[in-house]
């Protein structure tokens, strides 16, 4: 009898991942404050940093919106590629956080809407690291190092901005790209189908202290046997 797929709990971050904020966002700042901005532009975490410095801290009026999410669309793949990974059996749960309280209900009614989520599977938070997934997929650089730290097992993987090229020295994957996310979805899909596929075993880390005792994968990050880079 052949072994059963792995069901994973994954953790999905919102913004940059399933919902195209920065598109009306840069488009918002552009026409206010007389700028060409671009996507290729965001190159740090953290707007006021490329902004015009009379704008500075004011970029995030923006997100002081209690209407804001009924405006943002999902990228593409996105929908799709969350619809896919629970028709596997995994539980996918949206974890996220809001800069401005107000716009937090609509947050939850977007991932809702666009998810398909019961509430019991949405997690509102910054501190990512502190909840034992499988998976998390995420595009912030620091949620991305912090769970490699806390997690080192878990599969860690995101969608590539330029403000975190940084993220792929710990990552198992940063998916090409926010130019095409539905390209960079499908990278993902696979790369969690990989691990969640039964193991005959890994020849290279059979004895590897961070092998699990109910797996002979040894889950080591990057491993070339374990996940077929």
């Amino acid at each position: 009898m052949s072994k059963p797929r792995k069901s994973l709990l994954i953790g999905v971050d919102i913004d940059g991942i399933c919902a195209d904020l920065h598109t009306p966002w840069l488009a918002d700042y552009n026409e206010k404050w007389h700028d060409t901005l671009t996507l290729d532009d965001l190159t740090v975490w953290g707007m006021h940093q490329i902004v015009k410095p009379e704008c500075g801290q004011h970029i995030y009026d923006f997100l002081n919106d209690a209407t804001l999410y009924e405006h943002i669309e999902p990228h593409a793949g996105a929908v799709t590629a969350v619809a896919e990974l629970q028709r596997a059996g995994h539980d996918v749960v949206a974890i996220t956080w809001s800069y401005a309280e107000d716009s937090l209900p609509g947050k939850i009614r977007w991932i809702q809407r666009h998810l398909n989520l019961g509430r019991s599977n949405i997690i509102t938070g910054e501190r990512k690291e502190l909840l034992s997934l499988d998976v998390l997929i995420d595009d912030a650089p620091h949620n991305l190092q912090r769970y490699r730290s806390r997690w080192p097992l878990a599969l860690v993987l995101g969608i590539a901005w330029p403000y975190n090229t940084v993220a792929q020295s710990y990552t198992d994957l940063l998916a090409e790209d926010y130019r095409n996310t539905e390209s960079a979805w499908t990278q993902l899909v696979a790369c969690i189908n990989r691990r969640a596929a039964p193991r005959l075993g890994c020849n290279r880390h059979l004895d590897c202290a961070q092998k699990r005792p109910d797996d002979v994968c040894c889950h080591v990050p990057n491993c070339e046997d374990c996940f077929g880079k």
